[in-house]
């Protein structure tokens, strides 16, 4: 990812493109209500998934958003992605959480993006959706962690 260690402040030992959970549903299905149903159709889906992942993560729902979950020596940090010419780059930091406060994580299964899940200290818990191509990249994110990834 570009700019990543720049923006994070420290060597990324592993990393994966996440997107908010439903985010992707999202879109999918606010474009196929926009062939049948019109522009209210579009809106009225879109809104109802999104909703559905408010709250599960440091990363905004609505738009295109993306992000990069990102392991370094100390920490785990979320930063935003913006869409570039060529590829992506990191911008900003949404997020940080120390290595030591995860207590788990795992990747589901899934057709186009799969359940990625993280659990802190303190019962909170990050939720994204990983794009299909990415999936490997979870799991190295996962192993770097020193969790279990399901195969």
């Amino acid at each position: 990812m570009k700019q990543a260690e720049e923006v994070v402040g420290a060597a990324v030992v592993a990393g994966v493109l996440v997107a908010p959970r439903q985010g992707t549903a999202a879109k999918l299905g606010g474009a196929i209500a926009s062939q049948v149903g019109g522009s209210l159709g579009k809106v009225s889906t879109e809104m109802v998934l999104e909703g559905r992942g408010k709250g599960a993560s440091p990363l905004p729902t609505g738009g295109w958003s993306y992000g990069y979950l990102a392991v370094t020596d100390d920490e785990l940090v979320l930063a935003k992605v913006k869409q570039g010419l060529v590829g992506q780059k990191a911008v900003e930091v949404l997020a940080r959480a120390g290595r030591d406060a995860v207590q788990g994580a795992e990747i589901g299964k899934g057709k186009l993006t799969s359940p990625l899940t993280i659990a802190f200290a303190g019962d909170e818990t990050w939720s994204f959706d990983v794009p299909r191509a990415k999936v490997k990249d979870a799991r190295g994110l996962l192993d770097a962690l020193g969790v279990a990834a399901p195969a």
